[in-house]
This record gives C-alpha cells, sequence and structure tokens, in this order.
C-alpha cells in the first residue's frame, strides 16, 4: 500500500519503510487499565456482528467474530466496545470471497489491544476507531495479508461513497461494493499508540529478526504484505513493526486531510 494526501488547512506527515523491522522510544505513554470486552453496536440492523467465546482457532481457545455486513468482498464489523485482553486471542471469521474485512467502533472509548487479534483466512484487516487505539507490550497480530490501522472519521471507496466511522445518529448507510481507496480526517482524531520491547533488542546486527520465532517481538504480518498506522499521532514506547519484504507505512495527521490508498500486489 502506498499513502497519497491531499491537505485541508493542516499538514500530514508521514514516514514510509520498506525495511522489516521499525523500532522507535519514546517517553513513556500513560495508558489507564483495558477493560476486555468486545461489544457490538446496533448500527447493522440484523446484520450486526456476534462474538463466540470459547472457539478451537489452531488448537487455541479464542473468541470468534461473525457476521456483519457483507457487500461485494467487503465484511464490516461495527462495534460499541473493543478490546483484546491480556492473553486472550480474537479471531474474525473469513467468509469465502471476503477480500477486506472493515471492523469500526462507534462507541466513545479508546480500543486497546493487549493481546492476539487476528483473521482466519486471508482477508486484509482494517481497524478503525477515531478515539484511539492503543497496542501492548504483549499485543501480536496473526494475519495472512495486511493490516490497516486508522483513527480516520471516514473511509472512502472507489465508486466515491464512503463510511462514518463514527455513523450521526439515525443516520442510513449503505456498504460500498468498491474496494477501499481513502481515508478522510474530518477533523482531529485520537492517536495510535504502540508500546512494546524494542529496547530489549541489545544487538539488531546479530538478531535473527527474519524468523518470528526466535525473534517474537512486536506487530508483525505475513511477508509481503503492509501494515499501516494512520491516525492524529502516532506514538511509539519502544514498539516494533515487522514487515518482511513488505512495506510498514506511517501517517500522522493533523486537522483535515484524504488520504488515498494505492493498491498493489500483495498490499492493502
Amino acid at each position: 500500500m502506498r499513502l497519497m494526501a491531499s491537505y485541508r488547512n493542516e499538514s500530514l506527515r508521514i514516514y514510509r519503510r520498506i525495511f522489516c523491522l521499525l523500532t522507535f522510544h519514546i517517553s513513556t505513554l500513560i495508558i489507564s487499565p483495558a477493560s476486555a470486552q468486545i461489544v457490538p453496536d446496533s448500527t447493522l440492523g440484523n446484520n450486526s456482528s456476534i462474538v463466540q467465546k470459547r472457539q478451537n482457532t489452531n488448537g487455541n481457545s479464542s473468541s470468534l467474530i461473525t457476521g456483519g455486513s457483507r457487500s461485494g468482498s467487503n465484511l464490516l464489523h461495527s462495534f460499541n466496545e473493543f478490546n483484546v485482553g491480556e492473553g486472550q486471542s480474537v479471531f474474525f471469521d473469513n467468509p469465502s470471497a471476503i477480500n477486506t474485512i472493515i471492523s469500526r467502533v462507534t462507541g466513545n472509548n479508546t480500543t486497546r489491544i493487549l493481546g492476539l487479534l487476528g483473521v482466519r483466512g486471508t482477508a486484509r484487516l482494517f481497524l478503525l476507531n477515531s478515539n484511539g487505539i492503543f497496542f501492548g507490550s504483549n499485543a501480536a497480530i496473526s494475519l495472512n495479508n495486511s493490516f490497516l490501522v486508522s483513527t480516520a472519521n471516514r473511509i472512502g471507496f472507489l465508486d466515491d461513497s464512503s463510511l462514518f466511522t463514527r455513523p450521526p445518529l439515525n443516520s442510513t448507510e449503505v456498504l460500498s461494493r468498491s474496494r477501499p481507496s481513502r481515508l478522510i480526517f474530518d477533523s482531529r482524531t485520537g492517536p495510535i499508540r504502540v508500546k512494546g520491547l524494542g529496547n530489549n533488542l541489545s544487538d539488531l546486527a546479530v538478531m535473527p529478526i527474519d524468523n518470528p520465532i526466535i525473534f517474537p517481538f512486536g506487530l508483525s504480518v505475513s511477508p509481503d504484505s503492509t501494515i499501516a498506522l494512520i491516525g492524529g499521532n502516532v506514538e511509539f514506547d519502544s514498539g516494533v513493526l515487522r514487515s518482511f519484504g513488505g512495506n510498514i507505512e506511517i501517517g500522522g495527521v493533523r486537522g483535515h486531510a484524504d488520504i488515498r490508498l494505492i493498491f498493489l500486489t500483495g498490499s492493502l
């Protein structure tokens, strides 16, 4: 995935990296304790998301998210709260012919990912919460495709339609069949924060960073895929991102911006 931005009033800062390991260290972030809960909202009517607990995923107990609103190859899930607690595993079901799973949070709270988040299949995953998104030191993702995390107000599609991450009261929205193509910031939104173990990496020159078993740190996507974090601010406390042979995209947005997602083979 590549990002291009058109600006309205405020500036957008995008930093692009195409190597396999990225670490940052900033001053310690103060994060309130996470509440481990996933609460679907009512915006999708009869197509509301369903959380099935104690499901078997690769031999491990996890929560499986099914349901959602489907249109073409897109699947939309909508939640009032979305958090993954420490030691928990949460997976999205991947119905046949679904290429993109969009998960939005319409409530008032930040999303906190402290455990494992993944997809049972090969779809790319978009995680959207305009309030903010936090990844803890033990957060991990299990995907066979790309991962986009954003606090954008809306996501746009190739047919020029858009979908609110927090739809106005009593609004009627129709999920597009077209491919997602833009992230739209109508106002200043919350931050994306990544806490990690990057400071424990004493010698990157000899560390086998291409082996995720020997090198288990950080948020990692499958080879040749993209991991993208686009938010109001993107803050790292020793956070680590990995994409072997793929792309790492980071963008901090202040105010209004319209960011195009350019689709490439093996990316978003």
